[in-house]
């Protein structure tokens, strides 16, 4: 059982636009490192490590003018959630494959859900301005 504790939030006009801001950059990175490992597997059959895209996020942070001002260690964080899911997500697939049954998407994401809250996990909900502390 997790306790949850929800803090409600007031930002102003100014720290809503930098949330929104800062929430879409790690949105665009994500999807560009994702995009990248999806490219380079398809075309050179090889997978791109997590230090190499580690590297990567200086480069996006010189070469992006709204990443400019986002701490690289956020980034990087979106690098790390980015291989947890990918070698959780494959070590499910591997483990249903071996038991010889149809792998079922949703029991996937939930059992990864599930077993990887072992840490303090923080959410913004910047529609209904929450903060949710699992």
């Amino acid at each position: 059982m997790y306790k949850v504790f929800r803090y409600r939030l007031y930002p102003t006009a100014a720290q809503r636009a930098r949330l929104d801001s800062m929430l879409e950059t790690c949105r665009w990175f994500c999807n560009d490192c994702l995009s990248e490992q999806k490219v380079a597997y398809e075309t050179e059959g090889r997978t791109i490590s997590k230090v190499e895209q580690f590297r990567r996020v200086k480069i996006y942070k010189t070469n992006n003018p709204f990443a400019a001002g986002i701490h690289s260690h956020i980034l990087q964080v979106v690098v790390s959630d980015l291989d947890k899911t990918f070698q959780a997500f494959f070590r499910r697939i591997n483990s249903l494959e071996k038991k010889d049954s149809k792998p079922e998407i949703e029991n996937i994401s939930s059992r990864i859900l599930s077993k990887s809250m072992k840490k303090c996990f923080i959410s913004l909900d910047i529609e209904q301005n929450f903060l949710w502390v699992l």
